[in-house]
């Protein structure tokens, strides 16, 4: 079966990709950061991959950006920034799987909640394991979201977290044990 991205576009093979986030679960369940990334751009089939893993495992969906708005919605401005940890434990709390996948997550990256995206996943992720959509990519061994010079953009070292990447072109690359360690 195809991914099929944004507006239609063929992306990738959907069970080799979904093949490769298992790998990355299967492995990270084992770590002390239970946290694997699907990186892409946006419209790359991320959404397609996790949705599938969903109605294939007894892994839980979840769109971060949709319930981590309702969480947030009636908090002031300093009240989100301090209450987004508890607001994320809950949600995870909520779901009733011990492994979630978490899609939409550029909601993290909103400057007023000043907080560290990755730093937040991987906190969350030693609650259960993980598989949280990045958009953005990977340069040599560094997440990137956003383009340098706009207000969100950042760069990580990967270090602590398994990486499946889905390529402009549909091909998926996979780094376990290098990023994890």
């Amino acid at each position: 079966m195809d991914i099929v991205g944004t507006g239609g576009v063929v992306v990738g093979d959907l069970s080799a990709v979904a093949g490769r986030v298992s790998e990355a679960v299967e492995f990270c369940s084992q770590e002390y950061y239970k946290l694997a990334l699907l990186v892409g751009p946006a419209g790359s089939g991320k959404t397609a991959v996790l949705k599938d893993l969903a109605t294939r495992t007894s892994a839980a969906y979840c769109n971060l950006g949709i319930e981590l708005a309702r969480h947030l919605l009636e908090l002031s401005r300093r009240e989100r920034a301090s209450l987004l940890p508890v607001r994320l434990a809950e949600i995870a709390e909520s779901l009733p799987t011990d492994v979630v996948l978490l899609d939409n997550v550029e909601i993290l990256f909103e400057p007023s909640l000043r907080t560290d995206p990755l730093g937040v996943l991987r906190r969350l992720s030693r609650m259960k394991t993980l598989v949280a959509s990045w958009p953005g990519r990977v340069e040599r061994k560094d997440l990137l979201y956003a383009k340098s010079g706009h207000p969100e953009y950042k760069r990580y070292h990967s270090a602590g977290v398994a990486v499946v990447e889905i390529y402009n072109d549909g091909s998926v690359g996979v780094t376990l044990r290098e990023m994890v360690r």
